[in-house]
């Protein structure tokens, strides 16, 4: 979510996010549109650095990868929306205002885009032992089986299986490597 209204008073605007704001044209919030596919790398070193410094600490994280609620209720300021992003992507295709990012069945292109993403921060923070994932906080009830379709897919990837079928994925390459 790039821009939040209904937290107070106060509208507030959230940078670094995972895609890069690489237009051309102009989001709902007057900066460049996303690019859904490619991934912004310095929000995903700044995410392993966190990690990181955690461990040193000897804490746990906690990854929310996705927003609950506020994604829909705050659909102007979503990659998601078709408004926001440069390759058509349509989080909406209801046209009712909302997103329908998290209840399936999904659009194709998104549920792509969110499992792209998910790899990503798999293979970002993989090799920490002090890594918890939280799909979405507070998401709306309809979201259950979108939900228990990503813990599924996040355990098929890490264990080097993709929609069940086993395969080397380059996580595991790098754990035999002993790269972290």
């Amino acid at each position: 979510m790039t821009r939040y209204q209904h937290y107070g008073l106060d509208i507030l605007y959230a940078t670094a996010l995972p895609w890069p704001r690489t237009g051309p044209g102009t989001a709902l919030d007057g900066k460049p549109k996303f690019d859904l596919n490619q991934f912004n790398e310095q929000y995903f070193e700044r995410l392993r650095e966190r990690v990181n410094r955690a461990l040193r600490r000897g804490m746990y994280i906690s990854i929310m990868l996705f927003g609950g609620h506020s994604a829909m209720l705050e659909w102007p300021g979503n990659p998601f929306n078709i408004q926001n992003n440069v390759n058509g992507i349509n989080g909406d295709p209801d046209g009712h205002g909302k997103g329908d990012i998290q209840t399936l069945p999904l659009p194709h292109s998104v549920d792509e885009i969110q499992k792209a993403y998910v790899r990503k921060v798999i293979d970002t923070v993989g090799g920490f032992d002090n890594v918890l994932f939280e799909i979405a906080n507070e998401s709306e009830s309809n979201s259950i089986a979108w939900q228990s379709r990503l813990v599924t897919f996040i355990k098929d990837y890490e264990a080097g299986r993709i929609d069940g079928i086993l395969g080397c994925s380059i996580r595991w390459y790098n754990r035999v490597l002993g790269y972290r």
